[in-house]
């Protein structure tokens, strides 16, 4: 028999809840995102000044927070559903073992019983079902003595079949059709039970991936300040308060020394190019996880003209070392 598949909203209590505060955890943490991406964007010229940094390190820290109170409910709402599948997984074990017991007996009438039983069985399920819609119809606010006299009829006559077949058998299609429909009601009740536990193991599995998904952004986010914090310390204790090696390929342009001209250009663009396809893979692996993709596009964005202009300015300022001897040696000459 197929298992059907019901939602685990409706098989574990507060599922619902735990989703709407993931919801609103996920939508502060896109406004924060993009708070960030706002400050990356206003201090793109000078990204590696005190100012900047300071900035940076306030949306970070707001950032974390806000990640490590998603982080939290991710992990209750894991243990929620842990909880309701251990449930019924010892419910499913109780009836696994009334459903075999129930099988035997069953398999232990003999074939007459089992037939008159079967017989027995339909007579009572048809009266059983004649009752409900009777009662629906007692409570409907129309005139339905039509369709209750009419459903009256069909009960007595399925009644009637019932005491005919306990009479020829001596009671024995009674007690058969018991057996028979109460080993039907085990079994449609296992089969519930086993869909409300794959209900709650995947509530549980897809609680554990949005958990680790969580953490791992928090990893990155402890990277991002422990990084930022670096900066920040630097450019306090520098004269200028400006973070010189906040980026990696300014930096390198900067030691390149006494290279050409053209030299100096083709390590700026290796650096713009550099950073722009960093902030290509890093999109893409932001979409991958799900995240808004445009907040992520504007904040990559920045953060690659940051480095641009950082390059930039190391640029400027080494071809000015490299013109000011010439210019120094141009006044010697111009003195003799």
């Amino acid at each position: 028999m197929a298992v059907r598949t019901i939602s685990t909203k409706l098989v574990v209590d507060g599922e619902a809840e735990y989703k709407q505060a993931i919801t609103a955890c996920n939508a502060q943490l896109s406004l924060l995102k993009s708070g960030l991406a706002a400050t990356a964007s206003e201090f793109r010229n000078n990204a590696n000044s005190l100012a900047a940094l300071t900035a940076k390190d306030e949306k970070l820290n707001e950032l974390k927070a806000a990640q490590a109170e998603k982080i939290q409910k991710l992990k209750d709402a894991l243990e929620n559903c842990r909880k309701a599948a251990e449930q019924y997984a010892r419910q499913q074990e109780t009836l696994q073992a009334k459903v075999q017991a129930s099988d035997q007996a069953v398999a232990s009438l003999d074939a007459s019983s089992q037939k008159a039983g079967k017989r027995w069985a339909e007579y009572a399920q048809e009266v059983e079902k004649g009752e409900r819609a009777l009662e629906v119809l007692r409570r409907s606010s129309g005139d339905t003595s039509a369709e209750q006299a009419k459903l009256e009829e069909s009960i007595s006559k399925a009644r009637a079949e019932m005491g005919r077949l306990e009479a020829a058998t001596d009671g024995a299609a009674k007690e058969a059709g018991e057996l028979i429909r109460e080993n039907e009601k085990l079994h449609s009740a296992l089969s519930d039970n086993e869909a409300t536990l794959n209900a709650a193991a995947r509530g549980a599995n897809n609680w554990e991936k949005q958990l680790n998904s969580a953490q791992i952004e928090a990893n990155k986010l402890d990277d991002e300040l422990e990084k930022n914090s670096r900066y920040l310390e630097e450019a306090k204790t520098s004269a200028d308060g400006c973070a010189a090696s906040i980026d990696q390929y300014g930096k390198e342009v900067r030691e390149a020394g006494d290279a050409s001209q053209e030299e100096l250009y083709g390590l700026f663009r290796e650096a713009h190019h550099a950073a722009m396809k960093e902030a290509g893979r890093e999109l893409a692996q932001s979409m991958g996880e799900g995240r808004d993709s445009r907040q992520e596009a504007l904040r990559l964005a920045a953060e690659a003209n940051a480095k641009r202009a950082a390059a930039q300015r190391i640029l400027l300022e080494l071809e000015k070392e490299a013109s000011a001897p010439k210019e120094k040696a141009g006044l010697e000459e111009g003195r003799q």
